[in-house]
């Protein structure tokens, strides 16, 4: 027994000492829990970031896809009318036969809409 402590006093201290102990334990696992928590959120955080650039990467490629076709289409055209002698040969002919050509739906990804 301490000095000047009598066996309740004695208890009671004892007892507040483990209260004690057990509301540090309990507030040591609340931050473990905490920090636990915080580090998933982190991580599907960075996992949902990663699929939206690799979203965004992937319709970059595709749009570029798409425009080559289409751009691979209009040259064929334009290819096609350089050795044209008449009207149509001409830059209003061209745009008209480009006109045409997308109606017709030989240029990919590209259409009119009237």
């Amino acid at each position: 027994m301490p000095d000047g402590m009598t066996k309740p006093q004695e208890s009671t201290a004892t007892e507040r000492e483990a209260r004690q102990a057990a509301a540090l334990e309990e507030a040591r696992r609340k931050r473990a829990e905490a920090g636990a928590a915080a580090a998933a959120k982190l991580r599907a955080q960075q996992a949902e970031e990663r699929r939206e650039a690799e979203r965004r990467a992937a319709n970059r490629a595709h749009r570029a896809r798409v425009n080559r076709d289409a751009a691979a289409a209009i040259l064929k055209l334009i290819t096609a009318e350089q050795g044209r002698d008449d009207e149509s040969a001409s830059d209003e002919g061209l745009a008209r036969r480009v006109i045409w050509a997308i109606a017709k739906g030989e240029v990919p990804a590209v259409r009119i809409e009237y």
